[in-house]
């Protein structure tokens, strides 16, 4: 659901402005950074908006939507989402995350609670400033 856009962030309190989110993750992999250290920085920022994300959705009678929302696991992007999951449990599929899209952008598209989006809006600048300081920390911890 959220990928680290285009944006600024503070480093030691000089202004960056980062015009390819994509172009310096691939640097810091050249220079000798993990991909399971970035897995690790961008699952860290993604939990916050997973969390909030959990506590605007709506409840409903089996709160399946909450349990939906997921982090993924990416070395690129801090994604949240809610999805439906099928899963096989003695031979039954069960779903989870009933109707998530319709439930989060409404039957018309334009209409729902959106809590997702809301969450990512409330930790937008919290998470392009995680961002900065955790490629900081990976950058130090491989000297460079």
């Amino acid at each position: 659901m959220t990928g680290i856009r285009d944006g600024y962030i503070q480093l030691d309190g000089a202004s960056v402005e980062i015009t390819g989110i994509k172009a310096l993750l691939k640097d810091a992999e050249a220079v000798g950074v993990a991909t399971d250290d970035l897995k690790a920085l961008t699952l860290r920022l993604g939990k916050p908006i997973a969390d909030r994300g959990r506590s605007l959705a709506p409840q409903g009678k089996t709160g399946m939507l909450r349990r939906s929302i997921r982090i993924a696991s990416s070395k690129r992007a801090v994604r949240v989402t809610s999805n439906v999951r099928l899963t096989n449990i003695l031979g039954r599929k069960v779903r989870s995350g009933h109707y998530s899209g319709v439930n989060h952008f409404g039957r018309d598209a334009h209409s729902g609670p959106r809590w997702l989006s809301r969450a990512e809006a409330e930790y937008r600048e919290l998470t392009f400033a995680g961002f900065g300081a955790g490629i900081k920390e990976l950058l130090d911890k491989y000297n460079w």
